[in-house]
């Protein structure tokens, strides 16, 4: 059962709706705020008394930094390079060694403000800073909405493999702004939608009619597919089985990501991975119209010795054997196990 209420929320704008999951696991059990200004109204809603670290990177608007200070303030302010190439364990070193520098004991909170990677290293981090310290995720792009902001996955990559070393550590606290969104670049907004696509795609028949049919605001989209990853983290808090649905598209795509990466983005090779996923099935038409609707419609290029060699890193292998997501019907899901030689006729 999805968790949720509705509570009225006060910016600048006057009174607003803010809707609030709660997001519950063996571990822990925190909130998602998700309303247009809420990041005005940090305060009421969290109460930092300790140090902070808050840790973005270079795109992130100077408005909204100001804005997530006033809340939590900041002892330390940590700036990355944008991009995958800051989610390294050099950068990671990097950060644990300017907090050691400025004193950071363990009663530290980390905020990371910024999209996908932030999170993922910023999360790191905090899973690992004194053996654990607290964490607030105020994720700044459409992607990292409705993906990386919930279900405590955090992680650095090692070389061409994709978050090889990682923690399960989850916030405190999730913080979603869709105004936010305003200064976010076409293709980083469009980006974000293969996530969006992919959760209505394998749990939400009623957000894929509504992408369909180009209706909804864009919050009320965001909320129906981070509730689609609220059902899974909770069903399967370790992603040991069930929540390996949400990573459909993402075998052939996070190789496509490893190998071509900053050329593509994460959802556009996901977007491709989906693609590759229904071709020859009933359901390729609707899928493909589904993503070209968006402009996700990046074609990276096959090289099949490199992706092979990628794919043998998959977490889902279990020795010659691969879990694989795929779709019975549009909004539903469904996971098989197969021979890794099998799934890579998915290549040809």
């Amino acid at each position: 059962m999805i968790l949720s209420f509705i509570t009225p929320c006060y910016n600048k704008k006057g009174w607003v709706s803010m809707e609030t999951l709660i997001i519950t696991t063996p571990e822990k059990t925190y909130p998602v705020h998700i309303g247009r200004g809420v990041l005005a109204s940090l305060r009421r809603h969290l109460a930092v008394q300790n140090e902070t670290v808050l840790i973005t990177d270079a795109n992130i608007p100077e408005s909204v930094i100001k804005t997530v200070k006033a809340a939590f303030g900041a002892d330390l302010r940590i700036t990355l390079t944008p991009g995958e190439a800051s989610k390294t364990l050099a950068v990671y070193s990097d950060i644990v060694q300017q907090m050691m520098a400025a004193g950071l004991s363990r009663s530290t909170t980390v905020v990371a403000v910024g999209g996908g990677v932030v999170g993922d290293i910023a999360g790191f981090v905090a899973a690992t800073y004194h053996r654990g310290v607290p964490w607030i995720n105020v994720p700044t792009s459409l992607l990292a909405m409705v993906d990386a902001s919930i279900g405590g996955k955090t992680a650095v990559n090692l070389d061409k493999y994709k978050n090889v070393l990682g923690a399960f550590h989850h916030p405190e606290a999730v913080f979603i702004d869709p105004d936010i969104l305003a200064t976010l670049p076409p293709r980083h907004l469009t980006n974000g939608y293969a996530e969006l696509i992919k959760a209505a795609l394998i749990h939400d028949k009623t957000l894929c009619r509504m992408l369909i049919d180009d209706t909804g605001s864009l919050e009320e989209r965001i909320t129906r597919a981070i509730k689609v990853k609220q059902h899974f983290i909770e069903a399967d808090p370790k992603d040991g089985h069930l929540r390996h649905l949400l990573n459909f598209g993402h075998t052939i795509g996070h190789a496509f990501e490893t190998l071509y990466t900053p050329t593509y983005l994460h959802g556009e090779c996901i977007a491709a991975g989906m693609r590759y996923m229904v071709r020859g099935t009933d359901l390729e038409h609707d899928v493909n119209r589904l993503l070209d609707q968006y402009h996700l419609t990046a074609s990276p290029p096959i090289d099949k010795v490199a992706m092979i060699d990628v794919l043998r890193a998959d977490k889902k292998r279990r020795g010659e054997t691969l879990t694989v997501a795929k779709l019975k019907a549009l909004g539903e899901g469904e996971l098989v196990k197969m021979p890794f030689e099998t799934f890579l006729n998915y290549l040809d």
